[in-house]
């Protein structure tokens, strides 16, 4: 989300030039800077995943690879109750961490 530019990342130097975040000898790509309800999209609109396996792609296998799976991940009793809420065209409208509002577009919540 953040504009074009340099950015200190993980010990190294990141520039985000024309949408894609480079290595400093912008040789080699850093990583994407894909939001995440964008990368969910893409595998739905674009791939043709369905929706319930590309959530789960964007939440419980991450959360599995870190090994917090039992805490994250997905909406269980004794979990962190961590979530986004998404309108129907993919734009962020809240997000909730630990059962707590942390952001919210106005009215929504």
């Amino acid at each position: 989300g953040l504009d074009e530019g340099q950015y200190e990342f993980l010990g190294t130097t990141v520039l985000v030039e024309d949408g894609v975040a480079w290595r400093p000898d912008k040789q080699r790509y850093a990583g994407s800077i894909l939001t995440m309800a964008e990368a969910v999209r893409r595998l739905v609109e674009d791939v043709g995943a369905s929706l319930g396996p590309a959530l789960r792609m964007a939440t419980l296998t991450p959360a599995s690879v870190l090994g917090c799976q039992n805490r994250k991940g997905t909406l269980a009793p004794g979990k962190d109750a961590d979530l986004t809420i998404l309108s129907p065209d993919w734009q962020v409208l809240a997000t909730i961490c630990s059962g707590q509002v942390l952001w919210a577009a106005e009215g929504v919540l």
